[in-house]
């Protein structure tokens, strides 16, 4: 799990944090300045303008950003100092609506500054704590309060075992664990060293707090689709002056406004969970945390909230327009963003019907940071794409390997390679076509399983498709498939029919396989090594 040591916390326990890949070749396209070159006066001002667009700073901007630097200094880059910042204004905007609870963005402080006096003395500042959660209002409640003290923030994976979560505790050096109370069970029936915090929002009696605890940062745990979780420290500001770039670029796209509700369904404790958590915060929106992902419950929650922003991965996205009633408008909708795992065109196609065209589509990585950022103008040029890299990121496909140099990583000037098949198509835009490792060889024939799933997608009937390969006598390996038939109904026969038409003799899967669901972790990505297993699974199933 310990891919590599970038000095040490400040309790004196080296950080695992990824080695990145170094690169001598050139970049295949640069975007804005280097990552090593200097800020300017004139980026900050391009970035003060996008900022004030947004109205977070209110009617008099320069009072509003006058506080927020108080508020930066006194708790530094941290979700806290946001939640702090908006109330210190006094506004009365919704800061969480959730299952468990809906508070303003002052009911929100106080409620992290009673947990925060409950733990001074457990958490000091640099002390690691984990935060297990799906995320609802008490998820939101522990992140503050820990980060309040200065405490360095993990964040756990619900989808995880007790066993991971003990290993996880032990390798991280967590002194203390905050849970929802939904896992209470599963967290006491591993031994492990750290002090079990069951969250909740029943105290509210106030202590007294240190003034400059010192300032935290939040570790993400990557998603395991590919191996071993790692852990990548995030610092929730702009640790280094060249992130100015990407992220005036990327609220350019954009264009968010003060107040906005932003409809963000549970998990937040992956990338693009907590970057949507700090982006709405940052403009003082409403966090409206949705419910579990059935179609049902994703409908009445849209209909209550009318959301301006829908943040989802496309798990989420294909349910929810599995489940669309046509009944539910959403006159304050301005964009849907899809992220964390790869967007088929098929979806995009549906969900910018279903939507009116206001959909995005964002590519990055937990180690980087965000990439590129597709709008609702790339996709009138052709739906298979992430859109263009966000200004002062830096992207090279070295062998049609995505490598890259962002000023969210570690070591900024460095080359991070991401493992993930991509090419450039004639705008200039990014084109993902799969992971490097899960290439196959078949009758001598390179087999990208993106590439194919793509294929087989596009036949009517097929809803979504997984495909890999295994070994074989003849042919050294030959494809199998999982699809996921739009009618349950359906049966075999038609689709080998359908496959035998459409695809090569060697690109036709040796055995179809069909599937309710296809094995994906908490972001919505497919786990391709559970692919073999999950059919086993099927076919014993079938058999009983």
């Amino acid at each position: 799990m310990v891919v590599g040591v970038a000095g040490t916390g400040r309790a004196g326990v080296p950080w695992p944090v990824p080695t990145p890949v170094r690169s001598g070749g050139p970049l295949g396209q640069v975007r804005g300045k280097n990552v090593s070159q200097a800020v300017t006066f004139r980026d900050w001002q391009q970035l003060w303008r996008v900022l004030t667009d947004t109205g977070a700073f209110g009617p008099q901007p320069l009072r509003g950003a006058g506080q927020l630097l108080r508020s930066l200094a006194q708790h530094g880059p941290t979700p806290y100092a946001l939640v702090a910042w908006h109330a210190l204004k006094g506004t009365q905007i919704t800061a969480v609506d959730a299952h468990d609870g809906v508070l303003t963005y002052r009911e929100l402080q106080c409620a992290a500054d009673a947990l925060a006096g409950e733990m001074r003395f457990l958490l000091t500042p640099g002390a690691r704590v984990g935060l297990l959660g799906r995320g609802g209002t008490r998820w939101l409640v522990g992140l503050l309060a820990a980060t309040r003290l200065g405490a360095d923030v993990v964040l756990l994976n619900t989808l995880h075992s007790p066993a991971e979560w003990a290993e996880q505790v032990q390798e991280l050096h967590l002194s203390a664990v905050l849970h929802e109370p939904a896992y209470c069970t599963g967290l006491r029936s591993c031994p492990h060293s750290a002090v079990l915090v069951n969250l909740s929002l029943t105290e509210t009696r106030q202590s007294p707090l240190p003034r400059r605890p010192g300032f935290g940062a939040v570790t993400l745990l990557t998603s395991g689709s590919t191996g071993t979780p790692r852990a990548i420290k995030r610092h929730t500001g702009l640790k280094h002056a060249q992130a100015v770039f990407p992220v005036t670029d990327f609220l350019s796209r954009l264009s968010v406004k003060a107040g906005e509700r932003v409809w963000l369904p549970p998990p937040l404790f992956h990338g693009q969970g907590l970057s949507a958590l700090m982006l709405t915060l940052g403009f003082g929106g409403t966090l409206v945390l949705g419910p579990e992902p059935q179609p049902e419950a994703l409908q009445e929650s849209l209909r209550r909230t009318s959301p301006h922003w829908i943040i989802v991965v496309p798990t989420v996205l294909r349910r929810l327009l599995d489940g669309l009633d046509t009944s539910v408008t959403l006159p304050s909708l301005r964009g849907v963003v899809s992220g964390s795992a790869p967007l088929s065109p098929a979806l995009a196609q549906e969900a910018l019907q279903a939507f009116d065209g206001r959909l995005f589509n964002l590519y990055g990585t937990t180690e980087t940071g965000p990439l590129c950022l597709a709008t609702p103008a790339d996709f009138q040029q052709r739906l298979e794409t992430v859109g263009s890299v966000l200004n002062g990121v830096h992207v090279n496909l070295q062998g049609g390997t995505v490598n890259v140099r962002s000023p969210f990583l570690a070591v900024p000037a460095s080359c991070w390679n991401t493992g993930d098949l991509a090419e450039w198509n004639d705008s200039g835009h990014l084109r993902l076509l799969g992971r490097a490792d899960d290439r196959f060889i078949c009758g001598g024939e390179n087999i990208d399983p993106l590439a194919l799933e793509r294929r087989i997608e596009a036949l009517p009937g097929v809803l979504e498709c997984a495909v890999w390969g295994e070994p074989d006598e003849e042919y050294g390996q030959v494809v199998h498939a999982l699809i996921v038939p739009a009618d349950k109904n359906s049966t075999i026969q038609p689709l080998h029919a359908a496959l035998s038409s459409a695809l090569p003799r060697t690109f036709r899967p040796r055995s179809i396989t069909l599937c309710p669901d296809l094995p994906r972790n908490a972001a919505g990505k497919l786990v391709r090594r559970h692919l073999p297993e999950w059919r086993d699974q099927l076919a014993a199933a079938d058999q009983h």
